[in-house]
């Protein structure tokens, strides 16, 4: 997270050497019923956002996006009803 604890900032990479390639994909249910989410800055990586993500995260209000972000899956944002902000910011 950023300074507010209520952002989400997903990375380009996850700092581990279990996982040393670049995140392109937030998985099925991986921020379920995230009640304090406020708002998510995705980066150019992230291509895909499975199915159920972002479900029940009813504070959501914004998502930031590029333009390498090519799928969004059924019902991720499914009951995120404070979600009403979608940012596009172009590729860096």
């Amino acid at each position: 997270t950023g300074n507010n604890s209520n952002h989400l900032l997903l990375p380009i990479k996850v700092q581990s050497q279990l996982y040393p390639d670049t995140v392109t994909a937030i998985g099925v249910l991986a921020f379920y019923q995230c009640m304090r989410l406020k708002s998510i800055t995705l980066s150019d990586s992230i291509t895909v956002i499975r199915g159920n993500t972002f479900v029940l995260c009813f504070y959501l209000e914004s998502i930031e996006f590029t333009s390498y972000l090519l799928t969004i899956e059924d019902h991720t944002f499914n009951q995120s009803l404070r979600l009403n902000q979608w940012k596009y910011r172009g590729a860096r």
